[in-house]
């Protein structure tokens, strides 16, 4: 039998769609319109934040409030939250949600299938060892934005199981792909200082359980200047940032992996004391210390011998605990 759209106000939903929006009005009707011509056979809700937009964004989510009042959840902010640093899910869109799942979009990409959350949905509830399920993107470069030949790198074609060394060693699961069980969702530690928020969810999200991979690009990811991450300002504190997200990740990673994260964060290390930058509250000679604790190899010039070993390490632990 066809499978119609659920859009009883008083039936749970069984999936909170999450956009997060701001100054994306010409981007923001097609996020939207993916999300309300999903397909399911249970009801579903969509969460849109937005973020004091100073463009018609919250124009345009108002019209499609009016439109669909039964799906469409929306959050108005009159200041920036992000430049606070306010964390948007955890103040203003996890409180709301009460479904089973959480599926993410950005404001500025779209879904082009409309089975997308029924095929996320039946996968993992057939697959409890599962924490989530994401899927291939369709790359939209637009003007102005070079393109990379391959932006994600999977570690193979096709739908898979993935693990967190998976992910760790190429990030390839992106944002708007991502559906994940509520629970887990919620329990994310802050990403304090860091960056790469996308890297930082996946790795602890891999931490909770194995990852799918659907083989179907069932999003158009765009690349575009008004992204962050090919914002001027985002990128003068990349550095530092990504540090900051190594340590954070370092804080939930489980004890197979350790090493590999100590090494990253050993990287970040050596790079500020030769580019003689200064790291907030940490000294160049704890910083220096720091580097030698988290890569005793690298005095002696052994540092991707040592990386090896600890790949192979993570890779046997994942062999012997049935991770893939």
């Amino acid at each position: 039998m066809k499978k119609k759209k659920v859009a009883d106000a008083e039936a749970k939903p069984r999936v909170s769609v999450v956009i997060l929006a701001f100054n994306h009005e010409k981007y923001i009707r097609e996020a939207l319109e993916g999300a309300v011509r999903q397909v399911t056979d249970f009801p579903f809700e969509i969460h849109i934040h937005d973020d004091a937009s100073g463009d018609r964004t919250p124009d345009i989510i108002r019209e499609y409030q009016a439109r669909y009042p039964n799906l469409i959840r929306p959050v108005f902010q009159t200041e920036n939250q992000f430049s606070k640093g306010v964390k948007i899910f955890t103040n203003f869109v996890y409180p709301n949600v009460t479904s089973n799942y959480i599926a993410y979009c950005e404001g500025d990409d779209y879904w082009v299938d409309p089975h997308k959350l029924q095929r996320q949905v039946d996968f993992l509830d057939a697959h409890p060892e599962y924490s989530i399920c994401v899927h291939d993107v369709e790359m939209k470069y637009e003007e102005g934005v070079g393109k990379k030949e391959t932006f994600y790198i999977k570690p193979q074609e096709g739908t898979f199981t993935f693990s967190y060394l998976d992910e760790f060693r190429n990030h390839f699961v992106a944002t708007p792909t991502i559906m994940v069980r509520k629970e887990i969702a919620f329990s994310v530690p802050e990403n304090r200082k860091g960056v790469s928020g996308d890297i930082h969810l996946a790795l602890y999200f891999l931490t909770r359980g194995k990852g799918y991979y659907m083989a179907d690009k069932m999003v158009v990811k765009r690349r575009n200047l008004g992204g962050i991450t090919l914002n001027r300002e985002y990128k003068k504190r990349v550095s530092l940032g990504t540090y900051y997200l190594w340590k954070n990740v370092l804080d939930f990673t489980p004890r197979p992996y350790r090493g590999l994260i100590r090494f990253k964060i050993a990287e970040y290390q050596r790079y500020f004391l030769k580019i003689r930058a200064e790291v907030p509250g940490i000294s160049r000679v704890n910083l220096l210390v720091g580097a030698i604790f988290n890569n005793p190899f690298w005095l002696v010039g052994l540092s991707e011998w040592y990386r090896g070993l600890l790949l192979e390490k993570a890779r046997r632990y994942e062999e012997s605990a049935g991770v893939k």
